[in-house]
């Protein structure tokens, strides 16, 4: 039954992402009260600089890792499996100690060409160091997911936020705020690994006395991983391009500005995390190639999750801002329109996301690279002629019609076998009616930040029951 699917497989899983979203959210909240917006804007610089080459360093493996992992583990061939993880483990250390000597080699360059910041430098160099020591607890994720050690799994990235907050608040009280953020990123996985370790022991055994290394299996592993490097590149370049511009063309101002509302907009893909959990297990399970079924399936959940969730995206896209300058400053209250043009992307996105679970069951994976590569072009091209003259909106608008572009082609691939031309049923038009009147009554009468939430949370709530009452077997799909 799909409710006990949906109970059992993503319960777990949404209270780990709401922990683990409050603890980052709270170190965003944190950092920003300790630091000026410019170096609140240079950390966050540095980081997604750094976060962007991880691609040169995962190189796929970590999905490879799972998918070739659980099949030498379901035949019990750990000696296979073993070289593996000897192989992935060894050549990603050797990729990440060379990215760490260029970074250090460079960082002098960048500090006067690109953060325009002459400290820079000595922060980039520590900074740099994150490369190596995130490989610790990266690949225990893959581990975890490999052996079904859910409630690893599900700790693990809670865990791993929270230490980042209490380390931050531990090297703040000896160092500099700065340093001190940046310490706390580079230390943090260490612990994580530490913390691990009893879990790590108990598969120890399962690895003696099975042979030496057999490293034929890794020209096919090498085969299936590569072709993802292109596939995480494209999703990089939407998701760290923009800061990169803004670091070059504008002012680490802008990028502090930006690096608040862009993450803050995105809490919003948590409203999808549960929905697109399920939905490939399901298809697998209950559909399997009934396209017929599958298609009234595709319909009702993406007209289940926007009756859903359009009205909170509605409601944060215009009110949100009210909050963000209570929560960090009065100075973020300049990226209201930014910040609507990237609620209404993360929507988009959370689109994209569902099309891709089907995409995932019923079509070659290439197509998503495909898409990626292309969304990610434009993307590019956007932020070159926007983030000039338009600065964070330009760049908020080149995210926007990145993932427009994305939805439009993921569609057009899935039309064959889905009705993507009569996807929106009329309830869709009339929750955007009923949400857009109540905003612009909450907007005309109400001031406080309060009042606004209690009483759009009173009304949503009214209009969940409403919903329910009437189209209970749309929604029940998701529930």
């Amino acid at each position: 039954m799909i409710k006990n699917l949906f109970i059992k497989g993503s319960i777990f899983y949404i209270i780990g992402a709401i922990f683990s979203l409050f603890f980052s959210y709270l170190f965003r909240i944190i950092l920003a009260s300790n630091l000026s917006l410019e170096e609140y804007g240079l950390f966050y610089s540095m980081l997604n600089f750094i976060l962007f080459f991880l691609v040169f360093r995962n190189l796929g493996f970590n999905q490879g890792v799972v998918k070739f992992g659980s099949d030498f583990l379901s035949k019990k061939n750990f000696n296979a499996l073993r070289s593996l993880l000897c192989f992935v483990i060894s050549s990603q250390f050797i990729i990440s100690t060379i990215f760490v000597f260029i970074f250090i080699f460079i960082s002098d360059f960048l500090a006067q060409n690109y953060f325009n910041l002459l400290y820079s430098s000595f922060l980039f160099k520590v900074f740099s160091i994150y490369f190596v020591t995130s490989l610790l607890s990266l690949l225990l994720r893959p581990i975890f997911r490999i052996f079904y050690m859910s409630k690893q799994i599900n700790t693990f990235e809670p865990l791993k936020n929270l230490l980042i907050v209490i380390l931050f608040l531990i090297f703040n009280y000896f160092f500099d705020s700065l340093i001190s953020a940046i310490l706390a990123l580079v230390v943090t996985p260490i612990f994580v690994f530490l913390i691990f370790i009893p879990s790590l022991s108990k598969l120890i055994s399962k690895f003696t006395n099975v042979g030496a290394n057999d490293y034929t299996i890794i020209p096919n592993f090498l085969f299936f991983s590569f072709p993802l490097i292109l596939s995480d590149l494209g999703g990089r370049f939407i998701n760290y391009f923009d800061t990169f511009m803004l670091t070059s063309m504008k002012s680490l101002i802008d990028v502090g500005i930006y690096n608040v509302l862009l993450p803050s907009a995105s809490v919003l893909l948590l409203l999808a995390s549960p929905i697109i959990l399920f939905i490939v297990p399901y298809l697998r399970k209950n559909i399997k190639n009934n396209f017929l079924k599958a298609n009234i399936f595709y319909k009702k959940i993406i007209n289940g999750f926007l009756l859903l969730s359009l009205p909170i995206f509605i409601f944060v896209a215009f009110f949100g801002i009210k909050y963000l300058g209570f929560l960090f400053d009065i100075k973020y209250l300049s990226g209201q329109y930014v910040f609507i043009v990237l609620v209404f992307g993360v929507l988009l996105n959370s689109l994209n996301l569902i099309n891709f679970q089907f995409i995932y069951s019923y079509y070659n994976t290439k197509i998503i690279l495909f898409v990626n590569i292309i969304s990610a072009l434009v993307n590019v091209l956007l932020n070159f002629f926007l983030i000039p003259t338009y600065g964070i909106l330009g760049a908020a608008i080149s995210t926007f019609i990145s993932y427009l572009l994305i939805f439009f082609l993921s569609s057009h691939f899935i039309k064959n076998k889905f009705d993507v031309y009569n996807l929106f049923n009329f309830n869709v038009f009339l929750t955007i009616f009923f949400s857009l009147f109540l905003i612009v009554m909450l907007y005309s009468f109400i001031n406080s930040i309060i009042y606004l939430g209690i009483i759009f949370s009173f009304f949503y709530f009214m209009y969940l029951y409403c919903i329910y009452t009437k189209y209970g077997k749309e929604i029940d799909v998701l529930i």
